[in-house]
């Protein structure tokens, strides 16, 4: 393991429009000891010979080249090539505040955490520009334990990028491969082996929106993904921390309701999206976990009403 070395993750798949501005702010760090992993994904748009570029360019990078198989899969194979005594997750499509690193870093050693986590700010793209829109509602500083970050995924949601970790504590973690949404159970693990996490009020990470990306595509049954996370995440609520436990029935019921309202919406569906539909709502409707739900403190008093429908 590389002292002082922070190991960047990027997967990379069909990021060609977006790489190079991506790359850019990451080679610009104020901190330099960087190990950039770039994990082509199987690419097919020349994003992987732009990664071999740029591991010409700088000895910093290495870049791996896998066949197709999700960002989840990606980011595996990183943590599995990372020699860093920090790893930091970025994506492809997204740009680095000229400091994040070193100020991430910062906090992490002088607050002796497991992980730091940096605000983000939201990038949407228009015909006229660029424009950004803070992202801070759930974002407050905070130097939490394993619970309370926990609790953080459960109600507000939570990505892997922008987080800075020590490198020992994802050690036994690995990502669900083959799903999507699959930054929610990862972190809920991370954050259990984590003995203190500081959310920082440093901006530090520009998070791009723009109609390419999986979280803005058309509802599929893939997206039914997030209800088995949620459900998973569930369970291990209730076995390591039952403190959190309505606030895991919450994730999972907002899920529920989020999967059945988008497969409603569709027309034409076919026959596995009419069963998804009836399954979804069997488990809204049973009867102690419903009732469970309407003393929800979490759980707004629409969501409440859609379970009767």
């Amino acid at each position: 393991m590389k002292k002082d070395v922070v190991t960047v993750i990027m997967p990379v798949y069909n990021a060609k429009k977006y790489i190079a501005e991506s790359m850019e702010s990451l080679l610009k760090q104020s901190h330099e000891g960087l190990e950039i992993l770039l994990v082509d994904d199987g690419s097919t748009d020349g994003s992987g010979g732009i990664c071999d570029e740029y591991a010409k360019r700088d000895e910093r990078i290495r870049v791996l080249h896998i066949e197709n198989g999700g960002a989840a899969r990606a980011r595996n194979k990183g943590m599995d090539a990372a020699e860093g005594e920090f790893v930091f997750f970025m994506d492809s499509d997204d740009v680095l505040k000229h400091t994040a690193i070193e100020s991430l870093l910062f906090r992490l050693k002088e607050n002796d955490a497991d992980c730091v986590v940096g605000k983000s700010v939201r990038l949407f793209e228009h015909k006229d520009g660029r424009e950004k829109e803070d992202n801070s509602e759930a974002h407050k500083y905070a130097v939490a334990g394993s619970s309370e970050a926990i609790k953080r995924v459960l109600l507000y949601g939570s990505a892997m990028w922008n987080r800075l970790f020590k490198t020992k504590v994802l050690k036994d973690i690995r990502c669900p491969e083959g799903r999507i949404n699959e930054d929610e159970p990862f972190m809920v693990r991370a954050y259990d082996n984590c003995g203190r996490i500081i959310f920082t009020e440093d901006e530090t990470y520009l998070y791009r929106i723009h109609t390419d990306s999986v979280t803005t595509a058309d509802f599929s049954l893939k997206q039914l993904d997030m209800v088995r996370n949620s459900r998973e995440n569930l369970e291990f609520v209730r076995e390591r921390y039952p403190e959190l436990n309505e606030c895991a029935e919450y994730k999972y019921m907002k899920s529920l309701l989020y999967c059945r309202y988008r497969l409603s919406k569709k027309k034409n569906r076919t026959k596995e999206e009419t069963l998804a539909i009836k399954e979804l709502s069997d488990d809204i409707r049973k009867k102690g976990f419903r009732r469970r739900m309407l003393r929800n403190r979490y759980l707004a008093i629409m969501h409440k009403a859609l379970m009767f429908i």
